[in-house]
């Protein structure tokens, strides 16, 4: 998805595990803020919908958006897996049967399938399993594996995940209004407890390092 907020003139896009649930949340309630789209449509996802998402869906103008300043975040990407993997080894078993839990409705059936895995196996594994089967395939057909590139294309401001509170303030001072604190949401308690780094060996290290070297070396984050 993306927040709206018309007052501030500003779009938000909410990109997976950096940090965009917290503002997102704190967009709405301070900041006049509002879902767009306001629900699932059947190309847009509600939640992390892109700016050319929301263009090709004809939820947004061309003349729209040049009035607007439209922002989004990122991190590290050795930093944004570890949070992904452990969010998804947390979802108990008692969830994924639950045929009305969120993930039956929003995620691809290779995604429950993934969480299901995961369970019975460490970090590193999944690493490895995700290199085999994301990054390595694109990196053969000459492609990008980019996590962010569809969703900093064509936006304006980018927040970085490692300074976000300070990032977050000088947007909104630009906008003309009073920064607040943001809110922890979302926080994914193991890692509250560890550094990254911890989770890393060298294979599964170097693995990140060639299949997202993109993203690293567009927004200068190394190990």
């Amino acid at each position: 998805m993306a927040i709206l907020c018309r007052d501030l003139g500003l779009l938000f896009v909410l990109d997976p595990a950096t940090g965009s649930t917290a503002i997102g949340s704190l967009l709405c309630e301070r900041y006049g803020g509002e879902w767009l789209p306001a629900e699932n449509r059947p190309n847009v996802r509600r939640k992390h919908s892109t700016l050319r998402d929301l263009l090709d869906a004809g939820l947004l103008s061309l003349d729209e958006r040049q009035k607007l300043c439209v922002a989004t975040s990122v991190r590290n990407p050795y930093d944004r897996l570890v949070s992904i993997y452990w969010k998804r080894m947390r979802i108990g078993a008692e969830q994924l049967a639950d045929p009305g839990f969120w993930i039956h409705r929003h995620a691809k059936p290779d995604r429950i399938a993934e969480i299901e895995w995961i369970k019975h196996h460490d970090f590193s594994s999944w690493i490895r399993r995700r290199f085999v089967r994301n990054w390595l395939p694109r990196l053969i057909r000459g492609q990008s594996p980019s996590v962010y590139e569809q969703f900093v294309d064509g936006v304006d401001i980018v927040l970085r995940y490692e300074r976000l509170q300070q990032d977050f303030d000088d947007l909104i001072r630009r906008l003309g209004a009073t920064p607040v604190e943001i809110p922890r949401l979302n926080v994914t308690a193991e890692r509250a407890r560890r550094d990254y780094r911890d989770e890393y060996d060298l294979l599964s290290r170097t693995l990140v390092r060639i299949g997202q070297r993109a993203d690293l070396e567009r927004f200068g984050y190394s190990f």
